[in-house]
């Protein structure tokens, strides 16, 4: 498959797709304004970047077979409470997360990050993230920004050996 893209559908509540295992382009799922679950099971790669952009009521991702992704960015998703990327090994690209209901991020067999681990939330909005567990994450070519997580009590970065260019922790 090329690419998916699913942009601005107003009565879309779900999507699930069971029999999709690789997507060599990118996904990009904004402002889908109902859509509260996403559900890819068998999705194993993806060649570019997972975007899920302003989607005001999704509640849960869920994407348990992914091992490989060019880049995941979860931003303006305030209802966002459930990810599910278990499997994930590598991310060829950028990790940026705003999300203010998910109380972790558990990436628990990420091994290799080769841009930036961002996870930031606004001046005027609160995040709900209280650990974040990446225990087998070896190597970040980028920097790690971790800033305005006020409840955030526990980061586990168990193998990390490399970061490429900083790791800054700020108002947490």
């Amino acid at each position: 498959t090329g690419s998916v893209e699913l942009d601005d559908n107003s009565g879309l509540t779900s999507l699930s797709l069971p029999s999709l295992e690789k997507v060599d382009g990118s996904i990009l799922i904004q402002e889908n304004k109902k859509l509260s679950s996403l559900s890819l099971p068998a999705l194993k790669q993806v060649g570019g970047a997972l975007d899920t952009v302003k989607n005001a009521q999704l509640e849960a991702l869920s994407v348990p077979q992914l091992v490989s992704v060019g880049g995941v960015k979860l931003h303006d998703n305030p209802a966002l409470s459930t990810l599910d990327m278990c499997r994930l090994v590598s991310i060829d690209g950028r990790l940026s997360i705003n999300a203010h209901e998910l109380t972790a991020l558990s990436l628990p067999n990420l091994e290799l990050l080769t841009g930036s681990l961002t996870l930031i939330a606004g001046a005027d909005a609160e995040t709900k993230i209280e650990t974040i567990s990446l225990p087998h994450l070896r190597e970040v070519q980028g920097h790690i920004n971790l800033r305005n997580l006020g409840v955030l009590s526990s980061i586990i970065l168990g193998e990390l050996k490399s970061v490429g260019i900083r790791l800054q922790l700020e108002n947490l």
